[in-house]
């Protein structure tokens, strides 16, 4: 039983090796030498990207990078990629479907960002330029269907404006089988596997479904940035516990020093966008958010980044609560009203524009 077992896997490994050179069959003594001295050239440095030479480009024509992306060695495939859809601008649709099963893992030279690694195809749908991408409506499906595995389906899921319903079962296991993994997804040497967790929940959460809210919950800390998108979306009171959360260690740390609730806010996710905290109690408007909201003006529990004063932080506050303007919040803001306005007007700006978005990136 175990010689069968052993047989078997090997098999296994043969038919993927023969398949990989069925796809890829050239090595780079099938390519002319004139060519070949810059394919070793690019190989000997081992990033992609990191390898620039006008000759190579001139000499390269479409078909001969049209064999190199049928090269074995993956960085060959990635260069002959980045140079193709520029010199056969006709066909980058055609290309890049064409190549989005090419998961070999590659370093990518993404300059002073460092050199994450990445699936050739993950790379190749970043060469082709937005502009580009906008004009394949279609790639969400592709990518969701096909290859639900790449990075950047994980991406465009956590940022499509909305998602079908059909899709809302795979993305809830797409999201428990990342989350078990802790974003590694079978792959923990692709740099940005982490983001995977961050972009799925997001996705899920978009459905708003009462069935998702307590796994969600239980999960916002891999949502990082997204945190207070998903609970702002959808601010059902399964999620107040974890703005309480945050409020408390936030207030134990001011409490102990100014010092100790500047490193709390650097500790933080998103603590250094703070409004987006502030603007997310806001959505909840009930008696709670209120009250915290007082005592977060009482005892200035806030950043300090070197540009708050001249009650630039009250009418902040003002605007965040008139946004969401409900009866709990109404004493509060009839309070921050003066203020705030004689900040705008100090400031030349309008009564009536918000400073949320001129204040929150300080």
């Amino acid at each position: 039983m175990q010689q069968l077992l052993k047989l078997t896997v090997l098999f296994a490994l043969l038919s993927g090796c023969n398949t990989y050179k069925t796809k890829y069959p050239y090595s780079l003594d099938d390519f002319r030498p004139e060519l070949r001295k810059h394919l070793e050239k690019v190989v000997e440095m081992g990033i992609a990207g990191a390898y620039y030479s006008k000759e190579f480009n001139e000499q390269c024509s479409i078909a001969d990078l049209k064999k190199l992306l049928k090269c074995e060695h993956p960085l060959i495939r990635a260069e002959a990629f980045s140079l193709l859809i520029n010199k056969d601008t006709s066909n980058i649709k055609e290309l890049l479907l064409s190549s989005l099963d090419d998961t070999a893992i590659i370093s990518v030279d993404h300059g002073e960002w460092g050199i994450p690694t990445m699936y050739c195809a993950d790379y190749y749908y970043n060469q082709v330029s937005d502009m580009k991408r906008s004009k394949m409506p279609e790639m969400l499906n592709i990518l969701f269907e096909k290859h639900p595995y790449l990075n950047i389906t994980f991406a465009k899921l956590g940022t499509a404006d909305s998602l079908p319903e059909k899709y809302h079962d795979a993305i809830k296991q797409m999201a428990v089988n990342v989350i078990n993994q802790r974003g590694g997804n079978g792959a923990p040497y692709i740099t940005y596997e982490y983001e995977k967790p961050n972009d799925i929940l997001f996705a899920l959460s978009k459905y708003k479904s009462k069935n998702d809210i307590v796994f969600i919950k239980d999960h916002l800390y891999y949502a990082k940035d997204n945190s207070w998108k998903i609970i702002s979306n959808n601010p059902d009171s399964t999620y107040f516990g974890f703005v309480e959360e945050y409020y408390d260690r936030l207030k134990g740390a001011k409490k102990s020093s100014p010092e100790s609730l500047q490193i709390a806010f650097f500790r933080q996710d998103r603590g250094k966008y703070y409004e987006d905290f502030l603007i997310t109690l806001a959505k909840f408007k009930n008696k709670e958010s209120a009250e915290m909201f007082s005592e977060i003006l009482k005892e200035r529990i806030f950043p300090n980044r070197g540009t708050i004063g001249d009650n630039e932080f009250e009418c902040l506050l003002y605007d965040v609560l008139k946004q969401d303007s409900c009866e709990e919040f109404k004493a509060l803001i009839q309070t921050l009203k003066p203020l705030a306005e004689g900040y705008k007007t100090k400031h030349q700006i309008p009564l009536e524009e918000s400073t949320i978005a001129e204040l929150r990136y300080r």
